[in-house]
């Protein structure tokens, strides 16, 4: 019985291995594409993430000694995330950092 689920397994993962190979093989060809792209980038978006605020409890009273810590809290915060997607290959690009004015992104060149 053991073998029998043995020659199973060996067969399942030598079947995944296979699909691990195509798809490494399907991202290469891919990146090389994105590498090889002229951009025709859509319009910028801004997709903001939110933090709320929140408390980290901090160490139980009398249990960590000089080392105790209380609690902490931590303020909410908006982070301006601004996108932009190729096209023609897909290729996404982010950024956090925009111009002086705020609104409008600065990307990697």
């Amino acid at each position: 019985m053991k073998e029998a689920r043995v020659r199973r397994l060996v067969e399942e993962i030598e079947g995944l291995e296979y699909y691990a190979d195509q798809l490494a093989r399907k991202k290469q060809a891919l990146e090389k594409i994105r590498l090889e792209c002229d951009h025709d980038w859509s319009p910028t978006e801004c997709k903001s993430k939110h933090h709320p605020a929140y408390t980290i409890p901090g160490d139980p009273q009398g249990t960590m000694g000089s080392d105790h810590r209380g609690l902490t809290h931590v303020d909410a915060k908006t982070e301006v995330w601004w996108t932009r997607t190729c096209l023609k290959c897909g290729e996404e690009e982010g950024t956090t950092k925009s111009k002086p004015t705020g609104s409008e992104p600065v990307f990697p060149s």
